[in-house]
């Protein structure tokens, strides 16, 4: 639909982001229902993410990042309504309303600067950036709660953060070379 190339240097950087993402979480492949959800929710992610890019053509990743922010938080009140929780919200202390806040002020910052960079780069690269969410939380939890980096885990985070190298200086490096082309006509 966006009319990106699989290209070498595309593949070779998946392929490191796969392996090093099977090497640091070792996952078990049955199938069951919460491989289902999981494999659902990463199609609809991937629409979403497509469809987002089309939509910042016409608009700016910061009302995109509002809009997704905004309608996130209605459809999670009817979600509590349905599951009997929204009694919940009401019963909240006061620290775990600052925490709320807190999240959500991270959240925020996180949907802000994607939506952002999406409008910049091709989806493929923005999905590869953010597999490094795995390497950052586990190094955050090494920093924060001593939890042991293992070496099957810092493999899997050299072989992850190789596949995003490698995605973003091909794509760069295409962007250039087409830029230097395109000037010479």
């Amino acid at each position: 639909m966006l009319r990106e190339k699989m290209t070498k240097p595309l593949l070779a950087g998946a392929a490191f982001l796969m392996v090093g993402t099977y090497v640091m979480i070792k996952p078990q492949f049955e199938m069951n229902v919460g491989t289902a959800l999981i494999l659902g929710a990463t199609v609809l992610w991937a629409i979403e993410q497509t469809y987002a890019k089309k939509v910042l053509k016409e608009l700016s990743g910061t009302v995109v990042a509002w809009g997704r922010m905004f309608f996130g938080a209605v459809f999670m009140m009817p979600f509590l309504l349905f599951t009997g929780k929204l009694s919940l919200v009401t019963s909240m202390t006061q620290s775990q309303w600052l925490w709320i806040l807190l999240t959500s002020a991270l959240l925020f910052l996180y949907v802000f600067t994607f939506y952002n960079g999406l409008k910049e780069v091709k989806v493929t690269t923005a999905a590869c950036i953010l597999s490094l969410g795995a390497p950052i939380t586990a190094l955050l939890s090494w920093i924060v709660q001593g939890k042991t980096i293992l070496i099957g885990d810092a493999v899997g985070m050299l072989l992850i953060l190789t596949g995003v190298l490698t995605v973003i200086l091909f794509s760069q490096l295409q962007v250039n070379v087409a830029g230097a082309a395109h000037g010479r006509d």
